[in-house]
């Protein structure tokens, strides 16, 4: 069985699930239902389906558990996919389609190293240290660095892989998957941070720059012009609130860290914006 039809596969149960709670024979012919489409041979025995269960949990923090009062598998009470968690899903799930139908999809070759995204993911809850080679933008000639991987951010497109330094564990690095030429699992057991948390780590970043000393600050930005709606429908941070808004001028408010990378990102609006 494939790397490519398990991921389907759990893409198929989670979103089955997240409709209606359901009993092992619905999970089933839905899966068959969907082998057609997908061109593969997606139905399983309740043996691997339980190893499924464990793989779900592992790669998504998604718990699913079966409710023997209603006989049905169920997501844990209280579960609702972030958007980080629905992206990957989305991604991992157009990345692993049948050619035939992948060839009718028109992917941003901008972002063309998403291809690579699945291999990293055994990694993520390896309890061992990570051996990587890695190539910065800035630099000639690649690097090691032995590191404790924490698991992988998106930021404008592209993932990273955010780990600490093996030998300093408050020491957080991000690792643009694109640049790492290479990764190897060490025999060294890995040391993390119980109490980290990536969400929490970047909670009032824009993307995967964060320095320790700087703190978040109220922005007030106007925008004008035909950005309004686009502005509104896709905000900056998740921090972003709507402070007076008229006809083709709107004034946000962020609380936010003011770094490059949120700049840049301004910048994209030049003519159009005002911090306040």
């Amino acid at each position: 069985m494939s790397r490519r039809e398990s991921l389907i596969r759990y893409r198929l149960i989670i979103s089955f699930l997240k409709r209606k709670p359901s009993s092992f024979e619905e999970i089933l012919n839905h899966l068959e239902d969907k082998s057609t489409f997908y061109d593969y041979k997606l139905i399983i025995s309740k043996r691997t389906f339980k190893r499924d269960l464990l793989e779900i949990a592992s790669l998504f923090d998604i718990e699913i558990e079966y409710d023997f009062r209603r006989k049905v598998y169920c997501l844990t009470e209280g579960t609702i996919l972030n958007k980080s968690q629905s992206f990957l899903l989305d991604e991992l799930l157009l990345l692993n389609l049948n050619p035939s139908i992948k060839s009718k999809i028109c992917f941003d070759e901008r972002f063309s190293h998403t291809d690579d995204l699945e291999k990293y993911l055994p990694i993520i809850n390896s309890k061992k240290q990570i051996k990587l080679t890695y190539k910065a933008f800035n630099s000639k000639k690649a690097k090691i660095y032995f590191v404790n991987v924490y698991g992988l951010k998106q930021a404008c497109g592209f993932w990273y892989l955010i780990a600490s330094d093996a030998n300093d564990e408050l020491i957080v690095k991000s690792f643009g998957i694109d640049r790492i030429v290479e990764f190897e699992v060490t025999k060294f057991k890995a040391k993390r941070s119980s109490n980290f948390s990536i969400s929490e780590y970047y909670k009032h970043c824009f993307g995967v720059i964060n320095f320790a000393d700087q703190l978040p600050e109220r922005l007030k930005i106007k925008f004008c012009g035909y950005h309004v709606n686009y502005i509104k429908a896709h905000p900056f941070h998740n921090s972003q609130k709507i402070i007076s808004e008229k006809k083709d001028e709107i004034v946000i408010e962020l609380f936010i860290k003011k770094t490059i990378d949120l700049e840049m990102e301004l910048k994209k609006y030049a003519g159009y914006y005002e911090i306040y």
